[in-house]
């Protein structure tokens, strides 16, 4: 068997048969195992969401595009709270949309 470790490292088992049934179930029992022992990440507003990217990407994005970040979350929390970013619905997307029709702000370099 191999996995992915916590550490990031491929990982290794020799699961000692050649039985493949065998060789399934305990696949599924590492995989459960893993998942059962992985760590939730926790819930994030968009302020929240957005501190925490710009610090796991400070040293590979540039200073522009950290601004453009920010100026973009603001119109997002503008148009739908600064609500947990896992709740976000169809809903609030499609507020988002209007907000931005409403403002004259385009949505994509190539939108028309």
């Amino acid at each position: 068997m191999r996995w992915i470790g916590e550490d990031g490292r491929e990982k290794y088992q020799s699961l000692g048969h050649s039985d493949k049934r065998e060789a399934e179930r305990q696949r599924r029992e590492k995989e459960l195992e893993l998942i059962c022992n992985a760590e939730q990440p926790e819930e994030m507003n968009f302020r929240q969401l957005l501190e925490d990217y710009l610090e796991r990407t400070r040293t590979q994005i540039e200073p522009s595009t950290a601004r453009a970040a920010k100026y973009c979350m603001k119109d997002v929390i503008s148009a739908i709270g600064n609500i947990f970013a896992d709740h976000v619905t169809y809903r609030h997307c499609e507020r988002f949309h209007q907000y931005c029709v409403d403002k004259g702000l385009q949505l994509s370099r190539n939108a028309k």
